[in-house]
Parts: C-alpha cells; structure tokens; sequence
C-alpha cells in the first residue's frame, strides 16, 4: 500500500529528532488527522508526480490510501 496526501510546500524547519530537516506545508489537516495512518517515512513527490505513483501502484497491485482525502 502506498499512503499519499497532498500539500503545497512553504517552508522548512530544522529539528534534532529524525531526519534533521522537515518540509512544511499547507494541507488539508483536519481530514489528514482523521485518516492519519503511522508510519515513519514520507517520500515528497513534487508537482504531478504523485499520479505516477498511482499509476506505478496499479501496476505491482498496490493500493493507494490518501490520507487527506474526505
């Protein structure tokens, strides 16, 4: 399964947990909270890449999970 959500990339913080530096975005957090599913690592896909990935997924026969969707 592929876990995705969305968001425009505004910034970044640096932070001494993980990895040292973390993107910062705008998203739609009330859904992605509700629907947030753990896990540690979260790749950036930028721009439209992210429908290659969906594509890629039907491929192998993986599911997509967005996150933020309502």
């Amino acid at each position: 399964m592929f876990i995705v959500h969305r968001g425009k990339a505004v910034g970044d913080e640096y932070s001494i947990h993980a990895c040292s530096t973390k993107l910062v975005a705008k998203a739609n957090v009330d859904t992605l909270a509700r629907s947030w599913r753990y896990t540690w690592l979260r790749v950036v896909f930028y721009r439209g890449l992210v429908n290659d990935v969906e594509d890629f997924a039907t491929l192998i026969s993986f599911t997509v999970f967005e996150e933020d969707k309502e």
